[in-house]
């Protein structure tokens, strides 16, 4: 069963970053499917996106891309290890229409409740560029340095969907503890 699969794929960790549009900054998720979500509740989620509908919409999708290819983008995503890129839905979507951009996020916030975040890093424009120049200059950190440059490869795609307020990441839970979890807008209140 492929869900069975992707549900083992999903529990890795893997790398979200974005910049904030709120505040410029360089935040980077570690994020991994949550472990109450079973191939089941995968299934359920395709099922429903196909159920809606989205290519009948025609204003979401260029030509010659579907529902059928944003499901395909977020099972990548789910198997993906590493660094995350939405670069695939972003190529495939129609940003000239704004109404695109909302009823992708709602899509992506179903989507990303699937998950938890397991670490939460924050940096500066400034702090974030001089961190990735003092990796370049030292050869032991050559894996982090591909990191880095995989990271800024997607950061404008990811960016575009997660970087506003009414990002779909903000209704990802952060682990906290057994059994303990908060969702991220919660968690920002409290700092």
């Amino acid at each position: 069963m492929p869900e069975t699969i992707l549900c083992i794929a999903g529990k890795c960790p893997k790398i979200l970053s974005f910049i904030d549009s709120t505040n410029g900054d360089y935040t980077s998720l570690t994020i991994k499917m949550r472990e109450d979500i079973n191939e089941f509740a995968i299934r359920d989620f395709f099922n429903e996106l196909y159920n809606a509908k989205l290519d009948t919409y025609g204003q979401i999708f260029l030509k010659n891309h579907g529902t059928n290819d944003l499901v395909n983008s977020f099972k990548n995503i789910i198997t993906k290890s590493g660094v995350i890129g939405l670069e695939e839905i972003y190529n495939m979507t129609n940003q000239k229409f704004n109404s695109t951009l909302i009823s992708l996020q709602l899509i992506m916030q179903e989507f990303f409740k699937m998950f938890e975040i397991v670490g939460i890093e924050h940096f500066s424009a400034i702090e974030y560029q001089e961190m990735v120049r003092q990796l370049n200059m030292n050869p032991l950190f050559m894996e982090q340095e591909s990191i880095f440059k995989e990271e800024e490869k997607n950061i404008k795609c990811n960016s575009y969907f997660l970087g506003g307020e009414n990002s779909p990441v903000n209704n990802i839970t952060t682990k906290k503890g057994k059994n303990k979890t908060r969702t991220l807008i919660q968690e920002k209140a409290v700092s």
